[in-house]
């Protein structure tokens, strides 16, 4: 008799699916992803399974599906937890990034947008036009 008991003793099957969204590969295969971008490739059969909470911890798509935060065995804690902090860590440097955000743009630039700031010109307009010559020059950076 072994002294510890085999993982799948402590779970008991009963999963929940955390939020995740699949795509159509082909006729036969889906790809799973979750919020934070990991994913998996699955057959028509195992997805069937997976959403119609049929998989079982003896298989290795349970494994699987929970390493890649798809689906959370019932009283687990750390799947959402760590789906969160994935998802902030990810999303972080937006909160720091500049809300404003300034385009500048040629005289003859011919988007005509509403909010533009710039007059726009004429294609025919060529004295708003940088001369080769100074476009040219060597020394233009000194």
């Amino acid at each position: 008799m072994s002294k510890f008991l085999s993982p799948f003793a402590f779970v008991d099957g009963e999963y929940q699916l955390l939020p995740f969204n699949f795509r159509s590969l082909d006729r036969e295969r889906y790809v799973a992803t979750n919020m934070v971008g990991e994913y998996t490739v699955l057959n028509d059969g195992d997805l069937d399974r997976l959403v119609s909470h049929h998989t079982t911890p003896d298989e290795e798509l349970f494994s699987e599906l929970r390493a890649k935060h798809l689906i959370e065995v019932k009283g687990d804690r750390a799947p959402r937890e760590l789906l969160a902090l994935k998802a902030r860590t990810r999303y972080q440097r937006l909160s720091n990034f500049t809300n404003l955000h300034i385009f500048v743009v040629t005289l003859r630039c011919d988007h005509s947008c509403p909010y533009c700031q710039v007059s726009r010109q004429s294609e025919d307009k060529s004295s708003f036009d940088m001369l080769s010559e100074v476009a040219t020059r060597s020394d233009r950076w000194i």
